[in-house]
């Protein structure tokens, strides 16, 4: 599917939805680039009887118990990377980032990995796209909901190879410059409204996480969608990633007869 407009926005409408609803493509940074022409998305969110994020921000607590984020039977990064190897990314995290791997010791290795990426975008407002739109939605008393639970979040989590996410960490951290350097490119993608290629870059970057972090949520996502507009109107607004591909959420939603048509917002 190619997006021949520059846009992040999508109107999707089905004869069985009582009214257009929509679905836009966020990065999740409080950087000042995504935060363009939102006067275009704050009006379709106005149109609108609810919103929602990728998680219903209002029950935020639901993820943040440490409980569900410590890795199982009492495992530490330490133990899963080897004294050495940890403590050369250990220096690095520390010289390099300014984060102290003692944060990161007991938790899964993807909690690490995006705490890396928020410290290498910029941290221009003072709140995520995600969060300023939710607050947006609030302000405006519209009703709130998740297009994922909880505890499919969580889920995720204990989804993900261990080792898959260890090796991912570690040539993160072990090559910064690069790591840095690929994810300023997604910024710059999205900030250029370059939709497909983005969604590659950020597959690509994933590796073998990919269907667990991508395709098997875009299902979830689709189905949610559909069916919340089915109900009633909703805006949804989820991570770019997800949009695209031959397993996109927007792909996944034509396939139920859905008709998508891009908002241009440049």
């Amino acid at each position: 599917m190619k997006n021949k407009k520059k846009t992040w926005l999508w109107k999707i409408e089905h004869d069985n939805y009582t009214a257009p609803s929509y679905v836009f493509g966020t990065m999740h940074t409080k950087d000042k680039r995504v935060f363009q022409y939102l006067d275009v998305v704050k009006a379709c969110i106005m149109n609108c009887e609810v919103f929602a994020n990728e998680f219903n921000l209002e029950k935020s607590n639901e993820l943040q118990s440490p409980d569900q984020l410590i890795l199982p039977d009492g495992l530490t990064l330490r133990d899963l990377m080897g004294k050495k190897k940890y403590a050369r990314i250990e220096k690095q995290m520390t010289q390099k980032l300014g984060l102290q791997m003692h944060w990161f010791e007991r938790t899964y290795p993807i909690i690490a990995i995006n705490a890396i990426s928020e410290i290498i975008l910029s941290k221009d407002m003072p709140e995520s796209l995600d969060m300023a739109l939710f607050t947006f939605a609030k302000e405006q008393e519209k009703t709130i909901e998740g297009i994922e639970t909880a505890q499919e979040q969580v889920a995720v989590l204990n989804k993900l190879s261990i080792e898959t996410q260890v090796q991912a960490l570690v040539k993160a951290a072990t090559n910064i410059s690069s790591y840095r350097k690929s994810i300023l490119k997604m910024m710059e993608l999205y900030e250029n409204f370059e939709t497909n290629r983005l969604h590659k870059v950020a597959k690509k970057g994933i590796g073998g996480m990919r269907k667990v972090l991508l395709y098997d949520r875009n299902e979830i996502m689709a189905e949610r969608i559909d069916a919340f507009a089915k109900d009633r109107s909703i805006f949804s607004a989820i991570g770019g990633g997800h949009l695209f591909g031959k397993k996109g959420v927007l792909k996944l939603l034509k396939e139920k007869g859905v008709v998508i048509s891009p908002i241009k917002m440049k």
